[in-house]
């Protein structure tokens, strides 16, 4: 008697890939898809409009940031503000008031 063969066929499952859009700057995401699955490769690249920190949830400082999938995922982008010193030389004003500072004080 042969041999009958039969195949089997799997559909992978698409991964669920959530990227939360912090306010202060925004994340792109390549390859741009829409269906992920497990293995595939993402690379996430922050746009801060201050200073990246990490991505979370679990403080990854890497940026870009080089993923592959395995699971469905939730990451955001964390941006610190900038400390700017400002060299001062005279009184200057900021929202109205009046701040005085010594030449290379922080303010």
């Amino acid at each position: 008697m042969p041999i009958k063969r039969r195949g089997a066929h799997f559909q992978k499952k698409a991964l669920k890939l959530k990227i939360s859009m912090p306010e202060n700057g925004t994340v792109e995401i390549l390859p741009e898809k829409a269906e992920r699955h497990c293995g595939d490769t993402v690379f996430l690249i922050a746009k801060p409009q201050h200073i990246f920190s990490c991505w979370q949830p679990n403080d990854v400082f890497e940026h870009p940031l080089d993923l592959t999938l395995k699971k469905d995922m939730d990451i955001t982008a964390v941006f610190e503000l900038e400390d700017k010193q400002i060299p001062v030389s005279e009184p200057i004003t900021l929202e109205s008031k009046e701040v005085y500072a010594s030449v290379g004080e922080r303010l």
